[in-house]
C-alpha cells in the first residue's frame, strides 16, 4: 500500500516546479547583459564597423548592459527569498517581472539603436516605457510585499 502524500511534500514538489521561474527570469537577463558586453568589447575597443553602424549610441548600450545585469540581481534576489521562504510567488508578480525588468532594461538597447526615437510622454516609445517602467516598480514592491508576508507567516 502507497503511503499518501503529506501535505508538505506535495508542497515543495510544487515549489520545486515554481521556484526556478524567476531564477530562470534572471539568468536570461544575466546572459543578455553578458552578450551586451561583448558587443560593447566590439564595438567600443575593437571598433567593428558593423556594429558601430547599428549601435549609433554607446551610452545607450552600456545603460542596457548595465541595467541587465541590475535587473538579474534583483530577479536572483527575489528568487532566493522565495525559496529560503518556501512560497511562490503570485501570478501577477510572475507577469509583472517578465515584462517590467527586461522591457525596462530592452528600452535602452533600442535607445542604443535608435537615438533619435520620439521620447516625449505622449510619444509611442513614450507610452510604452513608461508601462515598462510601471510594471517594473509595481513588479519590486509587490515582490516585496509577497516576501515580507511569507516572512511574517513564516
Amino acid at each position: 500500500m502507497e503511503k499518501p502524500i503529506s501535505t508538505l511534500q506535495s508542497k515543495s514538489f510544487l515549489l520545486r516546479m515554481a521556484m526556478p521561474f524567476l531564477f530562470l527570469l534572471g539568468t536570461i537577463h544575466l546572459a543578455v547583459g553578458l552578450l551586451l558586453a561583448w558587443l560593447l568589447v566590439m564595438t567600443l575597443y575593437l571598433e567593428v564597423s558593423l556594429l558601430k553602424k547599428v549601435f549609433v549610441s554607446p551610452r545607450d548600450l552600456i545603460r542596457s548592459h548595465i541595467d541587465f545585469l541590475m535587473m538579474s540581481l534583483f530577479l536572483f534576489l527575489f528568487s532566493l527569498f522565495f525559496s529560503y521562504l518556501q512560497t511562490e510567488p503570485s501570478f501577477l508578480l510572475k507577469i509583472l517581472l517578465t515584462i517590467g525588468p527586461f522591457g525596462n532594461a530592452a528600452g535602452f538597447l533600442v535607445l542604443a539603436v535608435k537615438p533619435d526615437i520620439e521620447k516625449s510622454i505622449f510619444s509611442f516609445y513614450g507610452i510604452l516605457f513608461g508601462l515598462i517602467f510601471t510594471a517594473t516598480t509595481l513588479g519590486f514592491c509587490l515582490a516585496i510585499y509577497e516576501i515580507s508576508q511569507a516572512y511574517a507567516n513564516h
